[in-house]
């Protein structure tokens, strides 16, 4: 187990115990290290919740407690920790929703809450972490659409794999050109495909349609437009002009000319 004396080295900035196969719960003492940047517990198998007392250390830029027992839900005080670049909680055992302080933390380039129970869905408040490059959210309990607003991000690996969003993808993804992965399957998703999302097709680490119930997998959507969205066609304008009608309708027929007579 992790000393409660640990908190006696109140002049610590770095702390790494990891795959040590430490067991117990994380003391509270450990929020007297106020001048930690850096606390990595991963790979041990360390039980109960996180104790509050840990969101105090505002200095912390790195936090990794993956693949541990850890239980609970994440509180609204995680949004205190202001410094946070790299944030790591996969193959633990939280509930619950995300606080929404959460998403309001601007300094992250790393979130990884993969295999885990967390619910709700992913706010638009997503759009505040401009400095993001990897979102890893794959199985757990996530639900609603996807947030169009994830598409404005710089992001280099985006998985959200394995649960329960519905929906279409929204035609902001296709902006998403700088990715190395991106996983989508494994949820309820469903709909066709926006044309935006062609600028897509040339990446090979991608997967979209298995799991979901779009229009047509992926891959035929790629090589032949299968599942593609069509244009909702309004009814055709009139326009008089002198020499001729003029039925316009840019999205679905172009501009059709007729004499006078017809």
């Amino acid at each position: 187990t992790i000393p409660t004396s640990i908190g006696d080295l109140t002049g610590l900035t770095d702390l790494s115990l990891s795959a040590n196969q430490i067991t117990g719960n994380i003391p509270s003492s450990i929020g007297n290290l106020v001048g930690l940047t850096s606390l990595y517990l991963f790979d041990n198998q360390l039980v109960g919740n996180i104790p509050g007392q840990l969101w105090t250390l505002v200095n912390l830029s790195q936090l990794s407690l993956r693949d541990n027992n850890l239980t609970g839900t994440l509180p609204s005080a995680i949004g205190d920790l202001v410094n946070l670049t790299s944030i790591d909680l996969a193959r633990n055992q939280f509930t619950g929703n995300i606080p929404i302080e959460f998403w309001s933390l601007t300094s992250l380039t790393q979130i990884s809450l993969v295999s885990n129970q967390f619910t709700g869905g992913i706010p638009s408040d997503i759009s505040n972490l401009v400095n993001l490059n990897n979102l890893y959210l794959s199985n757990n309990q996530f639900s609603g659409p996807l947030p169009s607003e994830i598409g404005f991000l710089s992001l280099s690996n985006l998985t959200l794999d394995g649960n329960q969003f519905t929906g279409p993808i929204p035609p902001s993804y296709g902006n998403l050109t700088n990715l190395n992965q991106l996983d989508l399957s494994d949820n309820s998703l469903t709909g066709c495909y926006d044309p935006a999302l062609t600028t897509l097709c040339t990446w090979s680490n991608i997967r979209i349609s298995d799991g979901n119930s779009f229009d047509a997998a992926w891959q035929d959507y790629c090589m032949t437009g299968a599942g593609a969205c069509v244009p909702s066609c309004a009814p055709i304008p009139h326009v008089e002009v002198q020499s001729a009608d003029v039925y316009i309708d840019d999205a679905c027929y172009g501009v059709i000319l007729t004499s006078p007579n017809g």
